[in-house]
């Protein structure tokens, strides 16, 4: 039995390599696929931190429409929760000012999504679905331990 690694990519649906089999003819093989995700570069945590910084200076009707600015105490809430993220070493997909009034925090993995709002109304819900059953919505206390908590919630749940 021969065990071989054979680097190779997934192009259209199919698994494509640069390898010849033909030396391994007659023999008794055994394969196994591993699929190593590729990730997005690293997050530059200090751009984050101050890109969520300009939201401040955000009027009502940023969006051209309607859209309230985010408050002051979201934009703070929505830092305290960055730190959180970088210090679980877990980025959001993406990040914005909501058109509701607030910050608002995607993760995203497959299937999965996990949204995450801060509201200028002080609350902060986050939204968990997988495209399939029914969307499941959670507030969260805003403060740092919540935050905590939430943080590895989202991690066992887009990983589940």
């Amino acid at each position: 039995m021969t065990q071989i690694t054979i680097p190779a990519q997934v192009v259209n649906g199919h698994l494509q390599h640069e390898k010849s089999l033909a030396e391994l003819e007659g023999e008794d093989v055994l394969a196994t696929l591993t699929v190593v995700p590729k990730h997005a570069p690293p997050i530059d945590w200090q751009k984050s931190r101050d890109r969520i910084d300009s939201f401040n200076a955000l009027k009502d009707g940023w969006d051209s429409y309607r859209a309230p600015a985010p408050s002051t105490d979201a934009v703070s809430q929505a830092k305290l929760f960055l730190e959180e993220a970088a210090t679980s070493k877990f980025a959001p997909s993406r990040f914005s000012p909501a058109v509701v009034g607030g910050v608002g925090f995607t993760f995203k993995r497959a299937e999965r999504k996990v949204y995450v709002e801060f509201r200028n109304s002080g609350s902060v819900h986050a939204l968990l679905s997988d495209g399939v059953s029914d969307p499941v919505v959670e507030k969260v206390q805003p403060n740092q331990s919540a935050y905590a908590d939430l943080m590895l919630r989202i991690k066992g749940y887009l990983h589940e």
